[in-house]
């Protein structure tokens, strides 16, 4: 198996969950790509079974459903444009 391969949408998504909660409680700043390919780059300010809202850094408070996400990482700054 794959890293990324999973038995189905709902495990996948369960792992996406999973992981944006560690990174929530630890303040940890996220890139998020969903599937339009947008991404999303900033601090998960809430969390619920379906979406998270994050503050992107462009765009303010975005909710995010977690069934439209391709990816998480963590996000590294080179710098928040002022």
């Amino acid at each position: 198996k794959m890293k990324n391969e999973y038995e189905n949408e709902d495990e996948r998504i369960s792992n996406l969950h999973d992981k944006c909660i560690i990174y929530f409680k630890k303040s940890i700043a996220v890139h998020i790509v969903d599937k339009s390919r947008r991404f999303h780059n900033g601090l998960i300010t809430e969390i619920s079974a379906d979406f998270l809202m994050i503050e992107d850094q462009k765009n303010g408070a975005t909710p995010i459903f977690f069934k439209e996400i391709l990816k998480v990482d963590t996000y590294t700054q080179v710098r928040w444009d002022e």
